[in-house]
């Protein structure tokens, strides 16, 4: 049974800034309807201002748009790759070398080195960076390792612009890969934590609305008639430069600061993004109320994650992110184009794929919050399972009959397809995110991540393989299944956490108490000495009341 908290009056330091503690006569219990437990995160009347919230959802965002331009960098070899290998033979041929050099024309442009490592290199330096930077994240918070990474993407944006050989352009994306994977982690674990119960949907998945912004700036400038340094670094500036200024000035996540024993910085940071009007202390202590050590580190974390409850959690994570991977309702779509277009995927459809992905993100954003994370996963899912159904028995008649009056058709099922897809990802990723306990999230998400982009390699230099295997019409056949099997997992398994605060999610996953070894349920703020003082002076005070 967790021990009710009773705390002394609110006074002020001399500076405005008040002590941590609930104002004086409030209590609260784990289980009653005016705790935490009972209503999103705080029993406050008033509701959290949104303002800072959102302004550091933008800020993150911006970055995620350069995550979403390397992304649709990573995507290009997808969409031509036999004109590339072409043009590459006549290059050697006429000069001897691979030069890298970007072709503008009415398809889709190419870079002229190597695409499959182009492409690998990347997302294997990406699961290295989320590897690596999950347990950096417990010890200097996810805000530092935000930065760092933004810097050196932003470095890699240069050395690619300014490169002249394959190994040096290869260098560069593995640059960027390492930062993409460590901002990736450190800034949905920071956006997760620091939001309200009430729009942590809608500001996780903001990120995503800015990562399908970024692909649509790849697709649609790539044409233009720019030189290849000048568009690059102009990548680099506003992608990083801009977040980097925004982001100095924002604090550091409040649940962090707690597990860090940093209690005053962390109720000042919950002022901060909640205002000063918000009763931020009793959220405060829901989150206090969990901590199992005085100051966590990685390897409190890494103790942790052995726990029967946490692994199983960890291996069926693993599997969805792998399954949905060959579902192919990333990279924008565009790996699904190939399948369902006979012919050459070119700039305007690419650029329409885009927008169409990027208008079911700003969907999934404005609907998380309101109709829930469980129906809006299981329907993207089933939309996606049906349409690639559809798009696999057209593919197959047309192959049988020879039929060409179905454009219009293949258009309009492979736009529902595109629109739902751009649904599933983020659901699925937020989900993911809610369902481990703060203790562990950081080490737990980075160790996913890491795994997430290995898949995408796996999917990737599978994805033609697949197509030349068992046709177009049959890889629309198992992409239908895997979605289906998606849907399925999310309806009988996924439970709903809408509206709901970290901590009351991690008590009904887990339940009111998964300690570590050695540490005792009564140990829950940070010893049972911290409960007893409160108490002591809590006494202390209502004797003064009495004799006064």
């Amino acid at each position: 049974m967790i021990p009710k908290i009773e705390n002394s009056e609110r006074q002020d330091d001399g500076e405005g800034n008040a002590p941590c503690g609930l104002s004086k006569g409030r209590q609260w219990d784990s289980e009653s309807p005016s705790s935490p437990e009972g209503s999103p995160e705080g029993s406050s009347a008033e509701q959290p201002s949104l303002r800072n919230q959102i302004v550091a959802s933008l800020a993150v965002g911006l970055g995620h748009m350069g995550i979403g331009c390397v992304l649709g960098m990573s995507a290009i070899p997808y969409l031509r790759p036999e004109g590339a290998r072409q043009q590459r033979r006549l290059l050697e041929q006429s000069s001897g070398g691979v030069e890298d050099s970007v072709q503008s024309s009415g398809s889709l442009q190419l870079m002229l080195f190597d695409d499959t490592l182009f492409n690998t290199a990347v997302f294997l330096a990406a699961s290295l960076g989320c590897m690596a930077t999950g347990g950096l994240q417990v010890t200097f918070g996810q805000k530092k390792i935000m930065l760092l990474a933004l810097i050196c993407l932003f470095f890699g944006w240069v050395v690619l612009a300014t490169s002249d050989s394959l190994l040096v352009s290869l260098t560069s994306r593995v640059i960027q890969g390492l930062a993409w994977g460590a901002f990736f982690g450190s800034s949905f674990t920071y956006i997760l934590e620091m939001s309200h119960a009430r729009v942590r949907g809608s500001l996780v998945v903001v990120s995503d609305v800015f990562t399908e912004v970024g692909h649509c700036v790849v697709y649609g400038l790539a044409d233009l008639y720019f030189e290849r340094y000048q568009l690059i670094l102009m990548f680099g500036f506003f992608t990083t430069l801009a977040p980097i200024a925004w982001l100095i000035w924002l604090p550091q996540s409040p649940r962090w600061l707690v597990y860090k024993n940093l209690t005053d910085e962390a109720y000042v940071a919950l002022e901060n993004f909640r205002g000063a009007h918000y009763d931020s202390q009793v959220e405060l202590f829901s989150i206090q109320r969990q901590r199992k050590v005085t100051v966590m580190s990685a390897n409190d974390q890494m103790q942790e994650m052995h726990l029967p409850a946490i692994i199983m959690t960890i291996l069926f994570s693993a599997l969805l992110l792998i399954t949905v991977h060959f579902t192919y309702t990333q990279s924008s779509g565009v790996s699904v184009l190939t399948v369902t277009q006979q012919d050459d995927v070119t700039y305007s459809t690419a650029i329409v794929s885009g927008l169409i992905r990027l208008s079911g993100s700003i969907v999934c954003a404005v609907a998380v919050d309101f109709a829930g994370r469980k129906p809006l996963y299981v329907i993207s899912f089933l939309l996606c399972s049906a349409a690639s159904l559809v798009l696999g028995s057209l593919r197959y008649d047309e192959l049988r009959q020879s039929r060409d009056d179905l454009n219009c058709l293949f258009v309009s099922i492979r736009s529902i397809f595109v629109f739902f897809g751009g649904m599933t990802f983020p659901l699925l990723k937020l989900w993911l995110g809610e369902s481990f306990p703060t203790s562990v999230r950081s080490t737990a998400l980075g160790f996913l991540n890491s795994l997430f982009y290995l898949a995408a390699v796996l999917a990737s230099e599978t994805h033609q393989k697949i197509i030349l295997s068992i046709g177009r019409h049959g890889t629309l056949w198992l992409i239908s299944f895997m979605n289906l099997s998606m849907a399925a997992i999310g309806w009988f398994w996924l439970p709903e956490t809408k509206r709901k605060s970290l901590e009351r999610i991690t008590d009904e996953f887990y339940g009111p108490c998964t300690p570590l070894e050695g540490v005792s349920c009564e140990n829950l703020i940070s010893n049972k000495g911290e409960v007893e003082e409160r108490e002591e002076e809590k006494e202390e005070e209502e004797v003064i009341v009495i004799s006064w």
